[in-house]
């Protein structure tokens, strides 16, 4: 009997093993990493540094006004009308009853209000993408699916036997979050919408906003650098979510990788061999290509 020649794959053969194991990688990550939505904490958009920037010279101008010191960096007198007290007092004047009836008031009203939007915040944004998942659980998954199904895979050989640990879980998710977050927002964008993190976010918004036009009508706006702030996250939430999926389908993927055998996969063994990096030979690659 003549022996079998178990030739090695080249490397175009192996880019297409490890192709087809990426997305068996990615695939088999998915549902873990959805059923530990729990654990995903979205983080508070940008704008709230914003918010708390305000809140902070907010406190400050109430400080000085109480104790009668100039602004920051104002060397007027403070029992002068000129300077930046000055300005602030007249700019108050104008606003007189919308915003209190004393300077110090005025800023400590606004203070405490930006105070309690920041508190409303962070309970509420903790838990909207474990929500999200929960509701569109199917159209989530579905989105990231064929995602995955039709992705190029480049370096897949690099992506499957390299160092990383998460590297597949962050090629297919992590590095397309704002793609995703896109295709997201049809299916999710009114859930998202009528969530308490939306609407406590949008409270938010309206506070910082109504600080800035009353620091503006003090005529301290421009000194401060202050701009308004475009209220709809609903894009930056799908993103986020996304984010958190593939930081989850990250950790489930370090798991594979220790143990990659007996996996619900279309060819377990070229699986495992992929992830133990053994010699891949033509004949794995005559399977995966169904020759």
């Amino acid at each position: 009997m003549g022996c079998i020649v178990t030739k090695e794959a080249s490397e175009e053969q192996r880019q297409e093993i490890c192709k087809e194991a990426a997305k068996e990688m990615a695939t088999l990550c998915l549902e873990p990493a959805a059923s530990r939505a729990d654990k995903i904490i979205v983080k508070l958009p940008p704008d709230f540094e914003k918010m708390k920037e305000v809140r902070e010279k907010l406190l400050k101008l109430q400080e000085d006004a109480t104790s009668g010191k100039p602004g920051e960096g104002d060397n007027a007198k403070s029992s002068g009308g000129g300077g930046i007290m000055g300005m602030i007092t007249k700019g108050l004047e104008k606003v007189g009853d919308a915003i209190g009836d004393t300077v110090a008031a005025s800023f400590g009203a606004l203070a405490e209000m930006m105070e309690a939007s920041i508190k409303g915040l962070e309970g509420p944004m903790a838990e909207i993408a474990k929500d999200l998942i929960a509701a569109k659980k199917t159209e989530i998954l579905k989105v990231l699916s064929n995602a995955i199904v039709s992705s190029g895979v480049e370096n897949a050989e690099v992506l499957c036997r390299g160092e990383s640990k998460t590297a597949i879980s962050e090629h297919f998710v992590q590095k397309s979050a704002i793609s995703l977050g896109k295709q997201l927002l049809p299916d999710c964008g009114e859930f998202i919408k009528q969530h308490k993190a939306i609407q406590a976010w949008n409270a938010a918004v309206v506070a910082y906003n109504k600080a800035v036009e009353k620091l503006k009508a003090a005529g301290l706006a421009d000194k401060f650098k202050l701009e308004g702030i475009d209220g709809d996250i609903k894009q930056y939430i799908c993103e986020q979510t996304v984010l958190g999926l593939g930081a989850q389908m990250g950790d489930e993927e370090t798991k594979v990788r220790e143990d990659p055998r007996g996996k619900p996969v279309r060819y377990p063994q070229i699986f495992t061999k992929v992830f133990t990096k053994h010699k891949l030979l033509e004949s794995d690659w005559r399977q995966v290509a169904g020759n």
